[in-house]
């Protein structure tokens, strides 16, 4: 599965204030490295250091919205995309 979400913030303290109760919470270190990390409850001690731009992901289904997703490879083998704007 892919999913293409909108462009990490440089503006991070302020994602890290909009984390809700489940989130996937996604950062740029200064190294350039792209990580990430399931959060439940986020309190400020779970946030990484030295994130120079950040955003959240919803893990609850109903707000679960990406720009679009894509799926490969079909049950038969065969390689086929399949893509959905949302």
């Amino acid at each position: 599965m892919l999913s293409v979400w909108p462009d990490l913030s440089t503006d991070v303290e302020a994602v890290q204030t909009r984390v809700g109760s489940l989130c996937e919470y996604v950062w740029e270190n200064q190294a350039g490295d792209i990580q990430s990390l399931t959060l439940v409850d986020a309190t400020a001690e779970d946030f990484p250091d030295g994130a120079v731009a950040a955003a959240t992901i919803s893990l609850i289904e109903e707000e679960y919205n990406p720009l679009l997703e894509g799926v490969l490879p079909d049950s038969d083998g065969v390689l086929r995309a399949r893509w959905s704007a949302t």
